[in-house]
């Protein structure tokens, strides 16, 4: 881990999401921002939350017949013990990874996107809510080696330009692998007090982090639901220069209009320009300099 691994997936830009509470719009807000770079690019997403997955049901999809993260995280003995089947999946081979673990995320489950709209493509890998699957993890080191061949693997069989990583909420090394390989990182939060001291305990270790594994990562604050007449950029920038010990790359605000709070994660509410903004600006601040459309 001394040196910058992410660097072995050229091929994809890889962006983590991520939150010190749950509820702060991280994952709607992912798909959100998927839906817009699939516009012009192959888009990768990855549930890495996996004591609580969800991403599925944010993209609309229900639970499709495809095997979840945790398989493929656990050791030859564990997943044997697992599965109820003669032959043991080799998830490394490409044909059995694209077959068993990757979702082709239909155009319909966003009614703001139009089938014309999607020129590249959106794929998902699932974490399903399993307690005795994830149980059988493979923890430690090697869980570190088997999500970077995730994604690599990920990123060849679809030839993708960006892979999108919702990240569980807190501070935990159960998901410091989706923190570690990525190039940058976006931090969540509700405008609440305990939101904002989490956020800075989260920023404190992650940062201390990456300084012992000689790491370095751009890292974007992400107010959600906020009332930008009351959280405005300066009171935000007020915030990271006066209460927050770590510096932040970029900071992009969702309002409350453009913020899902039914649990249902339907699409429906983010259905105009106005609502979608947030996140297209959010999208082009995280991708770079990598061409997407402005508007």
């Amino acid at each position: 881990m001394g040196s910058d691994d992410a660097g072995s997936v050229p091929s994809a830009k890889i962006i983590s999401f991520v939150s010190f509470k749950g509820g702060s719009g991280r994952s709607v807000s992912l798909a959100n921002v998927a839906f817009q770079l699939a516009k012009t690019y192959r888009v990768g997403c990855v549930d890495f939350d996996i004591e609580a997955g969800g991403l599925h049901k944010v993209f609309d999809i229900g639970e499709p017949d495809r095997d979840s993260i945790q398989q493929f995280l656990m050791d030859e003995e564990d997943l044997s013990n697992y599965l109820d089947e003669e032959v043991i999946p080799d998830y490394t081979d490409e044909e059995v990874f694209q077959k068993r673990l990757v979702i082709d995320v239909p155009n319909t489950t966003c009614p703001w996107i139009s089938p014309g709209d999607i020129q590249g493509g959106l794929f998902l890998i699932q974490a399903l809510p399993d307690a005795d699957m994830t149980y059988r993890v493979d923890t430690g080191m090697n869980l570190f080696w088997r999500f970077h061949k995730l994604l690599r693997l990920f990123a060849k069989v679809e030839s993708l330009d960006f892979i999108l990583i919702d990240c569980r909420s807190g501070i935990s090394n159960l998901g410091l692998p989706g923190l570690a390989y990525c190039h940058c990182v976006s931090v969540f939060l509700k405008w609440g007090k305990q939101h904002r001291y989490g956020t800075n305990r989260f920023l404190d270790w992650y940062s201390s982090w990456l300084d012992s594994a000689g790491l370095e990562r751009d890292i974007y604050l992400v107010p959600s639901a906020v009332d930008p007449k009351i959280v405005t950029t300066k009171v935000i920038q007020d915030f990271v220069a006066n209460e927050l010990s770590e510096d932040v790359t970029g900071i992009s605000l969702i309002p409350r209009e453009a913020s899902l709070e039914s649990d249902d994660f339907v699409f429906c509410d983010v259905d105009t320009l106005r609502q979608q903004k947030p996140y297209k600006d959010l999208a082009h601040l995280l991708a770079g300099n990598s061409g997407v459309e402005e508007g």
